[in-house]
């Protein structure tokens, strides 16, 4: 039997009021992380499950998680569930819809009623990830949400800047498959399967940064918004825009503030060439590295370094304040069913991230829980 949950507007106004109470208690937007977790709940050494923390291998991701991922089953309509989720406060559709091109994504999302609402739309490539659970595989999402698809890509609407000879195409769109959470570019006239979203902007609760995409695309071109025959593409629905701080309290050891998620980020990147980075060497080196005045460093999981990416058709996709050299960075969350690889993220050319073995060499950013951003003089 479905668990139908439903959403009284007693829990709504409990909400309300805590928002309210957050705001009046002097709390700092700062002081939460706001990302969900990945929900990687096993510790891994260099080939499989081991016991948390695990032996030479500290700081990976399920030792270091924080917002464990939590929906809530919503039945307004009955036959149209839909899906909360309680960290980001983006409701979902249940069920997922049928493949079809792009364009045709963003139309049906626009006019779908749905669950008793008719502002659907479909979710940016950071909003998409957020529910993609990295603990499972096939498929890696929670069992809340009906995969009818068969694992299949599901689109976002965000365009992915994709680099073909010497000139970037605004031919491709981001989309995200559920048999292990993986990130692809996809033509935008070839079909991926639609779970529409809704909530933000305006809405409160929601706490995922925006993607950086700023223009709006067609097919072939990009240019101002709205684009008409597209509607509701990611750079209409922008909200927590990315924002860094940068604190040079320790000459030579900047670190980077993230205003939205609340996170701290070197600046430095330790990496490959000089220090000969397998994913052990990289997460022993974050463990016991003392930078910026704190030694609390760790390696990032996959969705800490996605929410960094940078969506406005640059070559390099990610905030110039990072001073990026188009690095391959470790993650610490293993890819679940290939426990001798882990996601490496790259922010050059589209900003993707993909699967490596952990014998492999790459480089380190290290990142810190969430912290006041630096006094401004």
């Amino acid at each position: 039997m479905k668990r139908i949950i439903r959403i009284e507007k007693t829990w709504l106004f409990a909400v309300f009021i805590l928002l309210i109470l957050a705001v009046f208690s002097g709390a700092p937007a700062w002081a939460q992380c706001t990302l969900p977790a990945t929900g990687q709940t096993e510790c891994y050494d260099g080939q499989g499950i081991v016991p948390c923390p695990a032996v030479g291998f500290p700081g990976q991701d399920a030792e270091t998680a924080y917002n464990p991922l939590s929906y809530t089953l919503v039945s307004n309509v009955p036959g149209q569930e839909t899906v909360i989720d309680n960290n980001t406060g983006l409701e979902w559709t249940q069920a997922a819809f049928q493949a079809m091109p792009w364009q045709q994504a963003l139309q049906f999302c626009d006019s779908l009623h749905w669950g008793g609402h008719g502002d659907w739309r479909l979710p940016n490539v950071k909003e998409l990830q957020s529910i993609v659970d990295y603990g499972r595989s096939g498929p890696a999402i929670d069992p809340i949400f009906e995969d009818a698809m068969g694992g299949a890509g599901y689109w976002s609407s965000t365009t992915s800047s994709f680099l073909v000879g010497p000139n970037l195409t605004e031919g491709y769109g981001d989309a995200i498959g559920t048999v292990i959470g993986g990130l692809y570019q996809r033509i935008k006239l070839e079909p991926n399967s639609v779970r529409p979203v809704r909530g933000c902007p305006g809405g409160l609760g929601c706490t995922l940064p925006a993607t950086g995409q700023h223009s709006c695309f067609t097919l072939t071109s990009k240019g101002s918004c709205p684009a008409a025959g597209f509607p509701n593409e990611d750079a209409e629905n922008i909200y927590n825009p990315m924002s860094y701080t940068l604190d040079a309290t320790v000459s030579g050891q900047e670190t980077i503030h993230d205003n939205v998620t609340g996170l701290e980020w070197s600046q430095h990147v330790w990496t490959r060439q000089q220090l000969n980075l397998t994913w052990q060497i990289a997460l022993q080196l974050a463990d016991t590295l003392h930078w910026g005045g704190h030694d609390d460093w760790r390696m990032p999981n996959l969705k800490e370094l996605q929410s960094l990416a940078l969506y406005e058709g640059n070559y390099n996709e990610i905030d110039p304040i990072f001073q990026d050299a188009l690095y391959n960075y470790w993650s610490s969350t293993t890819v679940a069913n290939a426990s001798n690889m882990v996601w490496r993220y790259y922010f050059g050319e589209w900003a993707q991230y993909g699967r490596r073995y952990k014998t492999n060499k790459h480089d380190l950013r290290v990142v810190r829980y969430c912290t006041a951003p630096p006094t401004q003089t």
